[in-house]
C-alpha cells in the first residue's frame, strides 16, 4: 500500500492542474487496484498530457463530461 505522502503528491498535482488549466475535476483510488490513481479529466484533454506516474503511483486518466455545478 502506498504511503500517505504518495497520495498527497496526487492531490497536489490535480489541484495545480485544475488551477492552471481547469481540465481536471478530481481523482480517486480504485478499490481493486493498489498504487493506482484515476484522474477525472475533461473530455477534450488528451491522456498523453498527464504523467504516467506520480510519487510512485501509476496514473490512469478517465475523460468525462464536465460535472454540473451545484448551487
Amino acid at each position: 500500500m502506498a504511503e500517505r505522502i504518495d497520495w498527497d503528491e496526487i492531490e497536489r498535482y490535480t489541484q495545480k492542474r485544475r488551477k492552471d488549466s481547469g481540465d481536471v475535476y478530481g481523482w480517486f483510488r480504485p478499490n481493486d487496484e493498489d498504487r493506482v490513481a484515476v484522474i477525472l479529466a475533461a473530455e477534450t484533454s488528451p491522456a498523453t498530457t498527464f504523467p504516467s506516474e506520480i510519487g510512485g503511483i501509476r496514473v490512469k486518466v478517465k475523460n468525462v463530461t464536465a460535472p454540473e455545478k451545484q448551487d
